[in-house]
């Protein structure tokens, strides 16, 4: 009997199983059901978004799906592609354009596929399109961040990436990546290293002969053979370049002159010529001015910062002076203090500051009252508050409630309650990415309400600014949601959205007139989405695995 009785409570168990499983099958069909819809939104509008719209747009849907239907993503990959290719007879400005959006959606998916990026990389290193120096040291840059991706998996194609960047341009990231490659490869980390000497010796590019002194001094390369090289190289650009009236280098011999230390290992000649330059550089060397006003910045306290800004001959240094007042107090986290220095700027330091000085009041101003939270001073959380200027209100509850964790659920629920009511007197540039901020404590907290929230997210934005964040609308390029990663973060959604209105919140997100905007709310959507049939499937391969 007993036997009879552990075999039907197992075929209980195991029908119990079947049927969580058959939910759990259902609801990730759902999610991805859900992704494809979004999806299906996002590229019917693809074709009426401008063309580096397309193809960041294109990149980034790649990316997300990447995980999940390597074929369709391969598909809008191959598309972001086509729109960077060149065109005959494309202005400068153009050409410009198309390789920024280029540099932008390889580094979005450097890591996916080696072969997709080979177009790419071959684009981004063309010398015939990289004339302006400013394209060519962005270019460089892109070319040393794909060697990155790759460095672990690849070295050898990293290292090519890395000589195709130095034809370009000194990179930044030159050095990480010479370290690296170092440790994933010592012989292409040697070939780097030779190629880069090659360059500096070509260029007489002191920010490569400083990549090669921190090399050898601080890096993989300390062995005193790659010393020498140096040493030498820099005795050989001395040759070259140096008539005997002339003033040699001096940049570049003080920045190598703690290696004299081995010379001895030089050839005679080589050494003498070091030599003799370096006393000629030293006597061009002049007493370092004082410091003045950067030594008070550096070693100054509080009271002597304000003091010396009151000194000021001119509001940029009063500016300078204040501004280090209120980090030190900050650092101290002396809150109140730092919001008083805030308070007393005057209107020429203000604009100087421009928005840094509104995001540091909120930022102060929600410390401030956090820490009198948690030593149950409500009354002074609420002067602190009170104290802040209206237009700032609401980025202060907002703040609160996310870092702060003293607050009652209740007084959250207010917190948030008034936040949503003060944010019609934020600046209006700033309304809708606090209220997106709004829609995700609302998903978390008063769920029920999140809803109404978000459309009140699209009227702020509808309302606000009709100005497009065009990538290649003026002469520098400013980073837009669809290039920054950073960025594009600030509009994800709560996935509780879906199950609480799922067709007003697609219909909200449908009416964003802005089409980058509506374009980072769309994919964020379909992240949400994929991400929750991911924990789904995981969830059932462990159950199955307990089974």
């Amino acid at each position: 009997m007993s036997h009879v009785k552990c075999l039907s409570l197992s075929i209980i168990a195991l029908l119990a199983w079947q049927q969580v499983s058959a939910q759990k099958s259902e609801m990730k069909a759902v999610w991805l059901n859900r992704a494809h819809q979004v999806t299906n939104e996002l590229i019917s509008d693809v074709p009426r978004l401008s063309k580096p719209e397309r193809a960041l747009t294109l990149a980034r849907l790649a990316d997300v799906w990447w995980r999940d239907d390597q074929e369709r993503a391969r598909t809008w990959y191959k598309r972001a592609v086509d729109l960077v290719e060149p065109i005959a007879g494309e202005s400068a400005s153009e050409t410009r354009c198309r390789l920024a959006i280029a540099r932008t959606v390889l580094s979005i998916l450097s890591r996916r596929d080696l072969e997709l990026n080979k177009r790419l990389l071959s684009l981004i290193s063309d010398t015939r399109h990289n004339q302006d120096p400013k394209d060519r040291s962005e270019n460089a840059d892109a070319l040393v961040s794909a060697a990155l991706a790759i460095v672990t998996a690849d070295p050898n194609t990293a290292e090519a990436l890395a000589e195709s960047a130095l034809k370009l341009a000194a990179s930044i990231r030159m050095g990480q990546l010479l370290w690296r490659l170092h440790s994933a490869s010592p012989a292409a980390g040697d070939k780097l290293f030779l190629k880069i000497e090659e360059v500096a010796l070509q260029t007489s590019d002191v920010n490569l002969f400083s990549l090669l002194l921190a090399a050898v001094t601080r890096g993989p390369f300390t062995a005193s053979r790659y010393k020498t090289k140096v040493l030498a190289a820099v005795s050989e650009l001395l040759a070259r370049i140096r008539q005997p009236a002339e003033v040699p280098p001096c940049d570049i011999i003080l920045l190598v002159s703690p290696l004299f230390a081995s010379t001895e290992t030089l050839l005679p000649t080589h050494a003498q010529r070091l030599q003799e330059a370096y006393a000629l550089c030293s006597k061009s060397i002049k007493p370092a001015d004082s410091l003045g006003s950067d030594e008070k910045l550096k070693g100054g306290t509080i009271d002597e910062l304000l003091k010396a800004a009151d000194r000021a001959e001119n509001s940029a240094e009063r500016t300078r002076y204040l501004t280090r007042a209120v980090e030190i107090a900050a650092e101290a986290k002396d809150f109140d203090k730092a919001i008083s220095i805030l308070d007393s700027m005057p209107d020429e330091s203000r604009k100087i500051l421009g928005d840094s000085w509104s995001s540091w009041r909120w930022d102060y101003a929600a410390s401030a009252a956090c820490a009198s939270r948690k030593f149950d001073n409500l009354q002074g959380t609420q002067r602190v508050i009170d104290d802040t200027p209206s237009s700032l209100r609401a980025p202060v509850r907002i703040a609160l409630v996310l870092n702060c964790d003293s607050f009652t659920s209740s007084e959250v629920i207010q917190f948030l309650s008034a936040a949503r009511s003060e944010l019609q007197k934020t600046q209006a540039s700033e309304q809708f990415r606090w209220s997106l901020s709004l829609v995700r404590l609302y998903g978390k907290h008063v769920p029920e309400s999140a809803p109404a929230v978000l459309l009140e997210a699209v009227n702020y934005l509808n309302r606000g600014s009709k100005d497009t964040s065009d990538f290649c609308g003026s002469p520098v390029n400013r980073p837009t949601i669809l290039t920054s990663q950073l960025l594009l973060n600030q509009y994800k959604l709560p996935a509780s959205l879906w199950d609480l209105d799922e067709a007003g919140m697609l219909n909200a997100v449908g009416l964003v007139e802005r089409s980058e905007e509506k374009a980072a709310l769309r994919l964020n959507l379909i992240t949400v989405a994929l991400t929750e049939q991911r924990k789904l499937q995981v969830s059932n391969t462990k159950s199955g695995l307990e089974e």
